[in-house]
């Protein structure tokens, strides 16, 4: 357990880094696996992108990603510039996206490269049609950033305790709700999980449900704290998301009732 106080994620996310660069960090469906010193890597080189894009930290930035190291790199990079972030979750279609939007009012969207999913550009469009009353965010993909280039600024983190997360409910009963959090929120939920659950190195995790929603920076703080490996599927299917998960190696299996089910059905399925 990396052994620090710290109220800010990228202070802490930097511990890791400095504590275990070699070791396992993230695991995605394609098996891409990257240790905690290649995802700084990808961090720095993304965090140099955003800043040429015109990312400030003044700047209010959307996204709505997949659960993927591609999300994660974008949200540490957003991290590391002081950005406040409004992460989106992938289920929410142009109805929702806009009255998120609506609210944050960011300068910049993110959305998926690929022009087939549920997040993409065109989606985004569809959100931002008839945008009234100022300019519309910027809609980018990682794929727009120019990442060879001069290095980001020294790193300037969110303010303790100032905003750093705009989350939104499902908004499964109206509209989607918003909450503004500071980086103590999943600092302290990331902490109370590992602590409770004596999370170690040898641990093997996964973020079954929308990086997007606030847990998947909580769960990404206990990976932080103890070194844990994470699996990142972009969208949980059981039909092929926990066989992956039982080649995967999986020892900790976090999400919550829905999911625990779905595990227990699969298990009364399996031979003794």
């Amino acid at each position: 357990m990396v052994d620090v106080e710290v109220d800010q994620v990228w202070s802490l996310f930097r511990a890791r880094v400095t504590a275990t660069p070699g070791l396992s960090a993230v695991v995605d469906e394609t098996g891409l696996a990257l240790t905690w010193g290649e995802i700084a890597q990808r961090v720095e080189a993304v965090a140099g992108g955003l800043v040429r894009a015109g990312v400030t930290s003044n700047s209010h930035v959307s996204w709505q990603l997949p659960t993927s190291i591609d999300a994660l790199t974008l949200a540490l990079a957003l991290c590391r510039l002081g950005v406040v972030q409004n992460p989106i979750i992938p289920m929410y279609r142009a109805r929702e996206l806009r009255t998120v939007l609506t609210e944050v009012r960011p300068s910049f969207l993110f959305v998926d490269d690929d022009p087939s999913g549920r997040v993409s550009v065109d989606a985004a469009n569809e959100a931002l049609n008839d945008w009234a009353d100022d300019a519309p965010p910027r809609i980018l993909t990682l794929s727009d950033l120019d990442l060879v280039g001069s290095e980001a600024p020294p790193p300037t983190p969110i303010e303790p305790g100032g905003p750093a997360w705009y989350c939104y409910t499902s908004g499964s009963t109206s509209a989607p709700k918003g909450a503004i959090h500071a980086d103590r929120a999943p600092i302290s939920a990331g902490r109370n999980y590992a602590e409770a659950m004596s999370l170690t190195t040898d641990d093997r995790f996964a973020i079954v449900f929308p990086f997007a929603h606030i847990g998947g920076m909580c769960n990404m703080v206990s990976a932080f704290l103890s070194g844990m490996t994470v699996y990142l599927p972009r969208r949980f299917d059981p039909n092929t998301t926990i066989p992956a998960l039982q080649a995967y190696g999986l020892t900790i299996a976090g999400a919550g009732p829905p999911f625990f089910n779905m595990y227990l059905e699969e298990q009364r399925r399996a031979p003794a």
